[in-house]
């Protein structure tokens, strides 16, 4: 294939990819990096994320949770004996006998507010470089983003194409 008279625009297609790639390894490095979030435990994106869930629905029944989440009754099972021997959460008692209901613990609280604490310091983050055009910046990266990703996945699925030949 030839780029014969369109070299600068592929150029720029590959500038892009590349720094797509960059902000993508840096945004997972930072998302993927344990934390304790002021619990003195280390928790993992997954962990924090389901504290999360856990406040915002106090009184979480497990397997609703697990729903919710997108993950099997395994999986919220397992992660909860986890929270639990972190000392982050307590299963109750629900209604009836298989119903288990998840509460955070003071300590799981402290996790879910350094949590909140750390989202509201990102957003302030964003808020201070791009100020008052915050919205407009932010739209219009989120409609980038969107196409970026359309584009790719067109590539990847004409890619299995040829590979399946």
């Amino acid at each position: 294939m030839s780029f014969k008279g369109c070299h600068h625009d592929a150029n720029k297609v590959d500038q892009l990819v590349e720094l797509f790639h960059h902000v993508m390894m840096r945004a997972q490095e930072i998302d993927q990096a344990p934390r304790t979030f002021n619990t003195g435990v280390v928790l993992h994106r997954a962990e924090i994320h389901t504290l999360q869930a856990i406040g915002d629905s106090q009184g979480a029944i497990m397997k609703d949770l697990a729903e919710r989440m997108g993950v099997t009754r395994g999986a919220m099972s397992q992660m909860a004996r986890r929270l639990e021997d972190k000392g982050l959460i307590t299963r109750q008692a629900g209604r009836n006998s298989k119903e288990i209901v998840l509460v955070l613990s003071a300590l799981g609280e402290k996790g879910v507010a350094a949590h909140k604490a750390f989202h509201r310091a990102m957003y302030q983050t964003f808020r201070d470089y791009y100020g008052p055009d915050m919205e407009v910046r932010l739209d219009q990266a989120l409609k980038v983003m969107a196409e970026m990703g359309e584009i790719i996945a067109h590539f990847a699925d004409s890619e299995a194409h040829e590979k399946a030949k």
